[in-house]
Parts: C-alpha cells; sequence; structure tokens
C-alpha cells in the first residue's frame, strides 16, 4: 500500500498509527509521527490541568499538523502570570534536546503568527479571553522585538521543550545558552 498519511509523509506498508487529522479525516499515520502527536496533545491537557489556558496548540482540530512549521504550543496561566512559549520533542531515545527550531530559528515567524491569530480570534472570544489575550500581547510584542535585536526579552515569557510521550531529560548547552530551559510538565509547574 503505498499513499500519503494525514500529514503528507508516506504511509508504511502496515502503519503503526491511526488518527484524525485537523481537517477531520480519519486514516492511518506514518508511526513515528504518533508519538509527536500524542505527546502535543498531553502537553496541551497537562498545561490545562496545571492552569495554563492554551493560546496555541496542539495539533488537531484548529491546531497545525505534526509536522508542519509553527509552535507546538504556547499557554498562559492567568493565576502566576507565566507565559509558555514551548516546543514539544516526543523523542524515543533518551538525552538531552539539540535543537527546537519552532522557538529558535523560526521564533519571530511563530511570534508573529502567534500575535495575528490572537488578534483576529479576539473578534470572536468570550471578554474574559480577550482579557487575556490583551494581558499577554504587549509581552509578545516586547518578545518579537526581543528577538529582533530591539529591546530585552520580556519577564514572565519563557521559551522552553517539553518531552511528553518522549524519553528526553534536558535541553543541550546550544538551547540553554538561548535561554531555552527544559520543562517536565507533571514536575515542573
Amino acid at each position: 500500500m503505498s499513499g500519503s498519511a494525514i500529514q503528507g509523509s508516506p504511509v508504511p506498508a502496515a502503519p503503526g498509527a491511526f488518527a484524525v487529522s485537523p481537517q477531520g479525516q480519519a486514516g492511518p499515520m506514518y508511526a513515528p509521527h504518533a508519538k509527536g502527536y500524542l505527546g502535543e496533545q498531553t502537553a496541551g491537557f497537562l498545561l490545562g490541568r496545571k492552569g495554563y489556558v492554551i493560546l496555541d496548540g496542539p495539533s488537531g482540530a484548529g491546531g497545525h499538523d505534526i509536522t508542519t512549521p509553527g509552535l507546538d504550543g504556547a499557554a498562559y496561566n492567568p493565576l502566576t502570570d507565566d507565559l509558555l512559549i514551548y516546543d514539544n520533542k516526543s523523542f524515543r531515545r533518551g538525552g538531552t534536546v539539540g535543537s527546537a527550531s519552532a522557538i529558535t530559528n523560526n521564533l519571530a515567524n511563530n511570534l508573529n503568527a502567534l500575535i495575528k491569530s490572537l488578534s483576529l480570534a479576539s473578534a470572536t472570544l468570550p471578554p474574559e479571553a480577550v482579557l487575556i489575550i490583551r494581558r499577554i500581547t504587549p509581552r509578545l510584542h516586547s518578545a518579537m522585538r526581543s528577538v529582533n535585536g530591539a529591546g530585552s526579552w520580556p519577564r514572565n515569557c519563557r521559551l522552553a521543550v517539553t518531552a511528553e510521550a518522549g524519553n528526553s531529560t534536558g535541553v543541550g548547552a546550544r538551547l540553554s545558552r538561548k535561554g531555552i530551559a527544559f520543562i517536565d510538565i507533571e514536575r515542573d509547574l
């Protein structure tokens, strides 16, 4: 059997997973992508359980496909005033994560997309959600200026790698030097 998986990757002869795409299409999923899909979904649910409001992600209805560009998630906790922008790495192997392009190389584009998305969503959201967006939008603009070399990184705004549904244990030196932390959602939040 050949064809395309939901995310546009080749379907193996015996798919190891089954999923529903953001467009609502059910079908086989390339098995290695299933772990990432599960990790992004799990991160969102765990953050919600910890009091965070999901601003972007995870993949699924209304989100992005598992292998397409974009943030794996952005979440805000109104009680702690913590804004978390993250990339989930659901690696099979243990050890440290060496790259996270969504929050390094592509951060400016992803912040810009997040700002635009939240601005558009504000027109249709309930007032309490709009208040949250108004509270974090200046912080996102400050982060964007910082990425572009015109200011410092905003307070209470963190870049992180998570490893839900994976075995990673930290971030490597290169990511750490960029201020990116490793967060185990269950343990660290």
